[in-house]
């Protein structure tokens, strides 16, 4: 499955906090199956494409990294999947 995943930083996060984060970050491998991963240039956090079927190893990700990022994971499908289902719809 494709997961799209936009993760914003707690507020008002500590420059320590942030320094913990990254060493975090910098210690654990990409995870399984990222194909992008682009960070918010107002700071805040970021965007990443996921493309797995061990969600499981998506959650521990987020665990990880859930004392200082609120995370949105959202399954999605490329247009050109999606094209079938609408025509169905359609009729």
């Amino acid at each position: 499955m494709l997961y799209v995943t936009n993760y914003r930083l707690r507020p008002h996060m500590a420059k320590g906090e942030v320094k913990k984060l990254m060493d975090i970050f910098g210690t654990r491998p990409r995870p399984q199956g990222e194909l992008a991963h682009y960070v918010r240039v107002d700071g805040g956090g970021g965007t990443t494409v996921i493309e797995t079927d061990d969600i499981a190893a998506s959650y521990a990700d987020v665990l990880a990294f859930s004392e200082f990022i609120q995370f949105d994971v959202v399954p999605v499908l490329k247009v050109e999947d999606a094209l079938a289902p609408i025509a169905e719809y359609l009729g």
